[in-house]
């Protein structure tokens, strides 16, 4: 009996284990879902892409933004920088795919599924109009979660200016209240700083990349169902393990 025990909890143990968060990262690799844009890789007002089970669209937040018309991002190949960033100065140390938020554009995260999600981490880095002169802090990326119906959390990053005259992406972590925070939506906006003595959003330079968005889907409660029946089983077994060995 002590040997069923020992197998129904590990059983259970290893429920408890698949109902926990599953880490998923958007990094714009594989397969992209694109039937969502016009014009790809370009994204304009209100496109969309799927990648790894999420939605990340781009959207614009001007007032009378046209659906289809107006460009406010980019998926961008690492690789290939001359032909996805133009006459922009993106970011050299990233290989792979990325995404642009272009001309003060906004870009949101939502997931594919029913499930709430937490968001832990992100690559970004700011990405500058050539020949613009950029000071020590380049953007200030503002990181918003929020529920079908309020904004939870707003958490600022402060992105660099140039090194040696290049950009590059760096890791951003959100602090634990954040990452822990179940939401539905995702958003990233810039604040362009350049060298000036305030940040705005109005000059069309709120500019940056964005990968390896660090995302985990909370449990649905069917799943946490399951764990509790099994508990209960667990319960159920142990009682009558301790009347037989009496």
């Amino acid at each position: 009996m002590k040997r069923t025990l020992t197998h129904t909890f590990l059983a259970i143990a290893a429920l408890a284990g698949s109902s926990g968060s599953q880490a998923t990262v958007v990094d714009f690799e594989g397969t992209i879902d694109s039937t969502g844009v016009a014009f790809y890789p370009l994204l304009t007002h209100n496109d969309y892409v799927i990648n790894n089970g999420y939605f990340v669209g781009a959207i614009s937040t001007k007032a009378g933004a046209i659906t289809g018309a107006d460009l406010v991002g980019a998926v961008v190949d690492g690789t290939d920088l001359a032909s996805g960033c133009g006459d922009l100065t993106c970011p050299t140390n990233n290989s792979s795919n990325f995404v642009l938020a272009l001309n003060d554009g906004l870009i949101d995260v939502q997931y594919t599924g029913a499930e709430a999600f937490k968001a832990s981490g992100f690559d970004a880095s700011f990405v500058a109009v050539a020949g613009d002169a950029i000071g020590s802090t380049a953007l200030i990326l503002q990181v918003e979660g929020y529920s079908t119906t309020a904004l939870l959390f707003s958490q600022q990053f402060s992105v660099p200016g140039p090194t040696a005259g290049a950009y590059s992406f760096a890791h951003y972590t959100l602090n634990a209240t954040n990452a822990g925070t179940a939401i539905v939506e995702l958003a990233f906006r810039g604040y362009y700083c350049g060298n000036l003595t305030s940040c705005n959003r109005t000059s069309d330079k709120a500019q940056f990349a964005l990968d390896n968005v660090v995302l985990n889907a909370v449990p649905e409660p069917s799943q946490w169902l399951m764990l509790g029946l099994g508990l209960v089983g667990l319960g159920g077994l142990a009682r009558r393990n301790a009347r037989h060995g009496a």
